[in-house]
């Protein structure tokens, strides 16, 4: 990777690393003062990333779908007491199972919605260090036409 720029402070930033990505501000708002602006840092970005939590979400889909073929296999075709479960094709089988089923995909939805409510969190957090940084960047300008 080459050289795109240097910061005032001398330091030199790599093509993935200029200012407007590292900080949400350009270059010529840092006026000399790098040291005062917040870095958004590659493991902030990767949270905001969905394949990031795919490990995760795995790894759930796998213990809630065992439970729920456990469930389905242990509730079809019998009452807790072990007999029968109605008439043949008196519907109480398909009606446990659509309600198992339903308890999934619920569950499996709930996961989800939490790695989309993380994904927000992250940017929202991106978000805020960029209104902060140009926050920054404006009291400086303000600060330099005094």
């Amino acid at each position: 990777m080459g050289d795109v720029s240097r910061l005032p402070t001398g330091r030199r930033l790599m093509s993935n690393e200029t200012p407007e990505y590292t900080y949400g501000v350009k270059e010529e708002q840092f006026r000399g003062e790098e040291n005062l602006f917040t870095k958004i840092t590659q493991s902030m970005r990767t949270a905001t990333e969905r394949r990031t939590y795919q490990p995760y979400f795995q790894a759930l889909q796998q213990t809630k779908q065992g439970s729920f073929m456990s469930a389905l296999s242990g509730k079809l075709g019998t009452t807790q007491s072990g007999k029968s479960l109605g008439f043949a094709g008196s519907g109480a089988g398909e009606s446990i199972q659509s309600n198992l089923e339903m308890g999934y995909a619920n569950e499996i939805m709930g996961i989800e919605e939490s790695i989309q409510d993380k994904q927000e969190r992250a940017s929202s957090l991106i978000d805020d260090v960029i209104a902060q940084n140009k926050s920054t960047a404006l009291q400086l300008k303000q600060i330099e036409a005094m």
